[in-house]
């Protein structure tokens, strides 16, 4: 990191489970961070936070009882402010294939049509100064899938590929862009992609975990990959999504 690297501040609405573990590892760059939490803040409710960063980090769910042009109306930038908004993997239908960061998302859940409206709208509102984040499914620390999985005892889509990221990974790589700000858009998943029922059957063994029962997709062959993420982070902590 480069000395003027360490001395932004950054300001980040959502400090929960990978908030609260950025704002860490930032400090211990030496780089000040600010927060808002949802106990405290609510988009749509409060006053959004004006206060200074160069670097703001909108991580919140999906607020769907926001349309998108109120969500994307409450968002208050600095001039020189760069804004990072994490979206999801979700913009993607469960029938478009191989996608990468120039597929057109074609969403089919609620939250995924959300997400999709509210990227295009930040797209056209902050233009270069924009970095939009689409993280697989997270896991890490007492986070993973296989728990829900193993205490239902079954579930559907078995031969579909996984599309996950360790938050390790996803907070260097989140720093590392911003660092970069290589384009506007980065699907953030690791190239490992085996089928759930392998990965979280094995999961489910080594944790001594009820076994999953799965069934197979009726047609989704969604696979999820980024043209950005080979040459900017090259080196994943976690790369076989095999460690928490």
């Amino acid at each position: 990191m480069t000395e003027a690297k360490l001395s932004r501040t950054w300001g980040i609405v959502g400090l929960g489970w990978l908030g609260a573990a950025l704002a860490e590892h930032l400090r211990a760059l030496g780089i000040a961070v600010w927060g808002t939490h949802r106990d405290t803040f609510s988009l749509g409710r409060d006053p959004f936070p004006e206060r200074d960063c160069e670097v703001l980090f909108l991580n919140t769910p999906p607020i769907t009882i926001l349309p998108p042009s109120g969500f994307v109306a409450q968002i208050v930038l600095r001039d020189k402010t760069k804004l990072i908004f994490v979206s999801s993997t979700s913009v993607f239908g469960q029938e478009q294939g191989s996608c990468t960061e120039v597929t057109l998302p074609c969403p089919t859940t609620a939250n995924g049509k959300w997400l999709g409206e509210v990227e295009e709208r930040l797209k056209i509102q902050f233009s270069d100064r924009l970095l939009i984040l689409r993280p697989g499914g997270l896991i890490g620390g007492d986070r993973h899938p296989v728990f829900s999985l193993s205490r239902a005892g079954q579930a559907k889509g078995g031969d579909e590929p996984v599309h996950l990221i360790h938050r390790k990974d996803l907070i260097e790589i989140i720093v590392t862009a911003e660092h970069s700000f290589v384009g506007n858009l980065i699907n953030v998943v690791t190239p490992f992609h085996p089928t759930k029922s392998q990965y979280y059957s094995d999961w489910a063994q080594r944790l001594n975990l009820p076994p999953i029962q799965f069934s197979p997709s009726a047609s989704s062959r969604r696979k999820i990959a980024s043209t950005v993420l080979p040459d900017l982070y090259p080196n994943w902590i976690c790369p076989r999504l095999d460690f928490l």
